[in-house]
């Protein structure tokens, strides 16, 4: 119990051999607990600066054990004040990192437009700036956080760097939605950390055919990609109103779209199509390649045309030409 009181091993030890000789020297006892003299003086010490070991009225240089019955209500004292003390230091801490993350957050005040007003987009360049933006709008946010991540799973660093802020913005209980790609499921360290998102207060939802990359911060702040299929080559940081409009339009309406994460694979009762199978139909009879089906749905080119000749035998079609016909006709597309 006293582990809990701030006391440690060795110094609980002494105290126990003490109640049993109070007068014992630091030899004696150092042979009694099976300790170095050193250590048993060090021991006292920290008896002694927790209040456990007072000074003999009887005998000049000795030291009594203070009975439990008056130690603990001190020793419990001390941890409350402690513990005071750390909080205060937490809540300042919080304090100068929210004022750092709002400072970063912040249009430079150097980029200006030509009206003279703050810039409403800026261009960031190179993984480290992304992130570092990234991780500043999720941190700081205050009422909500919207995010598009296409793809079948998300980089390791990339999932660790996501935490730390994810923590601190759940932590404060900001809105957060995410909406995955289907292909998720497949990939068990992306999976693992979209679960984690769920279980600490965020609403996540997965969609087949993968989304462009997106994130909206408190509806005022957006970053997407500049070129998609190089997402950490650079990106557009914007404020402008208008376009934060649209953006968070698009992304209400993959989210009407997606289903929760916790969601059974349903299977349209009308077709029998799995949301996959449906885009995959669609986006072939759309005259995709099978590779670029695949890129689209975060699979491999060998699991759409497993697919695809899954739905032939269900289709009775000879050839993909005839499937599309069939499909057509029986409301598949």
């Amino acid at each position: 119990m006293l582990d809990t009181l701030g006391v440690g091993t060795r110094a609980q030890t002494v105290y126990a051999a003490m109640q049993h000789q109070p007068r014992a020297d630091v030899e004696t006892l150092a042979a009694l607990v099976s300790l170095t003299e050193g250590q048993v003086r060090e021991a006292l010490d920290e008896l002694v600066t927790l209040e456990l070991l007072r000074a003999s009225r009887e005998h000049d240089g000795e030291f009594v054990p203070v009975p439990l019955a008056i130690a603990l209500p001190t020793l419990v004292r001390r941890q409350e004040e402690e513990l005071a003390a750390r909080q205060r230091t937490i809540a300042e801490s919080r304090t100068a990192a929210a004022r750092l993350i709002a400072e970063q957050v912040a249009p430079r005040p150097g980029a200006q437009q030509a009206s003279g007003s703050p810039a409403a987009t800026e261009h960031l360049l190179g993984a480290d700036a992304i992130q570092m933006r990234l991780d500043a709008l999720v941190a700081g946010a205050t009422t909500e956080v919207m995010s598009l991540v296409p793809g079948n799973k998300v980089p390791e660093d990339s999932l660790k760097a996501a935490k730390a802020a994810d923590t601190v913005t759940l932590g404060r209980g900001v809105a957060c939605r995410i909406v995955y790609q289907d292909a998720i499921r497949n990939h068990p360290s992306t999976l693992a950390y979209s679960l984690w998102l769920a279980e600490h207060g965020a609403q996540v939802r997965t969609t087949a055919v993968g989304p462009q990359r997106l994130l909206i911060a408190d509806r005022v702040a957006a970053i997407v990609p500049i070129d998609p299929d190089n997402p950490w080559g650079g990106r557009v940081y914007t404020t402008d109103a208008g376009i934060i409009a649209q953006l968070i339009a698009l992304f209400e309406q993959i989210w009407a779209g997606a289903a929760p994460l916790d969601a059974p694979r349903t299977i349209e009762v009308a077709t029998g199509l799995t949301s996959t199978e449906r885009a995959i139909l669609q986006l072939l009879a759309a005259g995709a390649t099978d590779e670029a089906v695949a890129k689209k749905l975060g699979v491999s080119g060998r699991t759409v045309r497993r697919i695809m000749a899954d739905l032939m035998d269900r289709l009775k079609a000879e050839s993909r030409f005839e499937a599309g016909i069939k499909a057509a006709k029986n409301g598949w597309l």
